[in-house]
Formats: C-alpha cells, structure tokens, sequence
C-alpha cells in the first residue's frame, strides 16, 4: 500500500463525517480557510525479513478552526477519530491504526488538534 493511498484511506473516513476542507498534505497556505483537516504521515521505520518490508509509521489527523476553543476542537476531532478508528478503508490500508496521541497546536491563524496514529503496512 502506498503512502497516498494510505492518507487516501484516511481522508475517505474523515469525510464520511465532516463535510469541510480535507487536505492529504501539510498546508502550507491555510490563510483562505476557516476551518480544515489535514492528514500527512510524520515520519516512518522499515523493518525487514527475510520475504518482505514492513513500515511502522506515525500518520497525523490535525482539525484546525480559526478561533476555536479547545471544547470546539475536541467535538469535531472526536467525531474524527471516531470514523478513522471504525471505517473500512482505513482497515483494508493499514494494519492497526492505534491513537497514541494528541496535542493542541495554535499556528498565526488557527487554533488545531492534532491526533498521533501509529500504522503498520
């Protein structure tokens, strides 16, 4: 499975409950937008055998609204997390999507919520 593929996965889940902006990419330029998802893999680890490679990635589902209290942010991102963890793409692309983490992080024109899951594919 691919990398995009994999943010692919992610997005489609992401989608089946929130109807903003989704991006499969840090946004560079997020200025024009009030509010958005961006879904990116962080960094990742190859493991190998004697058959085949095995990655151990960490992949980011980050909501941001302009403004936003943090209750704001938890609402929406649990509804987030919710599909992630339940939606079939996301199960047919990666082994074991596991929530292993979260942080707030405010950049110039956005209040965000970052949640940290490690896959395996």
């Amino acid at each position: 499975m691919s990398r995009e593929s994999i943010r692919q996965a992610f997005k489609t889940a992401v989608a089946s409950v929130y109807s903003g902006r989704v991006y499969t990419t840090r946004v560079t330029d997020n200025r024009e937008d009030t509010e958005y998802v961006a879904i990116y893999i962080e960094d990742g680890e190859i493991g190998h055998n004697s058959t085949s490679k095995e990655y151990d990635s960490r992949i980011i589902v980050r909501y941001c609204k302009q403004r936003a209290t943090d209750e704001a942010l938890d609402a929406v991102a649990d509804q987030l997390i919710a599909a992630v963890e339940s939606h079939a793409t996301v199960r047919q692309a990666v082994k074991r999507p596991i929530l292993t983490g979260f942080d707030y992080e405010p950049d110039s024109t956005h209040n965000g919520l970052n949640h940290i899951f490690r896959i395996l594919y």
